[in-house]
Parts: structure tokens; sequence; C-alpha cells
């Protein structure tokens, strides 16, 4: 069985839709919208956020699997407040399914981000850009501060979710993010 959550707007730069498969049919959820809301204090309308079809939820009985294309940085600020959101939403749900009703969640997809120096390109760039230099005492720091959904993901393995190529590759640069340049194997963000 094939699952497709897919954008509801054409022209959405960067988001093609999330798809994932199954053997058998399962209970599924394009989006990730929750009906408990709780506290949360969203700008964006929460349907809008899953009008982008980031994210198909697949429940397999002994865990969810959240399929999920995560808004990547950009250039522009423009739907600063629209990713913030999302980011938000995400963490709630993925909070909920772990804390109140004590799921396995297993989380794959496109998450458009490099969490460590390790784990980038370029991270000299990404400090010089940010900083002016690329040698400062603390790098590790300073790089996990210039950009704000790197906290997020912490956020993130902060509830208990394992980035399983870090804990096995502890030492080894590597990323999987691309710039056309798959031969070089080089892409940042």
């Amino acid at each position: 069985m094939g699952y497709w959550a897919r954008p509801r707007q054409d022209g959405l730069l960067g988001s093609s839709g999330t798809g994932s498969t199954s053997a058998t049919a399962i209970p599924v959820s394009n989006g990730i919208v929750s009906p408990d809301l709780g506290s949360l204090n969203l700008t964006t309308a929460p349907t809008t956020l899953d009008d982008e079809g980031r994210a198909v939820l697949l429940d397999f009985g002994a865990f969810v699997l959240i399929n999920v294309h995560r808004p990547n940085r950009g250039d522009d600020d423009t739907r600063a407040q629209v990713k913030a959101d999302y980011h938000a939403l995400f963490l709630h749900v993925l909070t909920m399914l772990l804390t109140m009703h004590g799921r396995d969640v297993i989380l794959v997809g496109d998450l458009n981000i490099s969490l460590r120096i390790i784990d980038h390109a370029d991270p000299a760039t990404v400090l010089a850009d940010t900083y002016g230099t690329s040698r400062m005492p603390n790098p590790e720091a300073a790089f996990a501060a210039a950009n704000l959904t790197r906290a997020w993901f912490d956020a993130v393995l902060a509830l208990g979710i394992v980035d399983a190529y870090r804990a096995m590759n502890q030492v080894s640069p590597g990323f999987s993010c691309q710039i056309a340049a798959r031969r070089a194997d080089f892409g940042t963000d």
C-alpha cells in the first residue's frame, strides 16, 4: 500500500510531498495535526501547515513511523513564522506520541538539518558567514547557535529519538544533503 501526502497549493518550493509504503493496509494520517493542541499557540492555522504535504504518520501497532520533509532554513524570512509554527506543532505531536501515549516512534525523511559541525559539508563557511571567522574558542557552540532549527532538533533528540547514523558513526564526517553535486557528495543546510 502506498501513502502519499501532497502539497495542496501549487508552486510550494522544496516540497513535492512525502510518501511511504507498507505491505499491508494500516492506519495512516496525512499530516501532523493533533486533535489536542493543548496550550500550543500558533500563528499559522494547523491545517494550513498540513496542507504543505510534509508528513505521513503510519501506525504499525508496535510503533508509529513518521516520514517528514521538514521545511528548510531558506534564504529569506518570508516563511519564518510558518516554519517556526511547523516546528512547534511537530514537536508537540511527537511529545504526545512519546509521553502521553507511550508510543515508540521511528522518525525518517528529509529533515533538512546539519546538527553538528561533523554533519555539515562546509561548516567553516557557516561560521564565517555568521561570525566573520571560522576560528573561535568554541566553534561547535557557535555552529549550533547559527541556526535555530538545530535547537529544535536538539529538543527532538531530548525526547529520546536517536540519530541512528550519528550513533553508529560518532567520529566520521558525513552528510546526505545535496546541491546538485552528487558525485562530490557536497551539500549544505
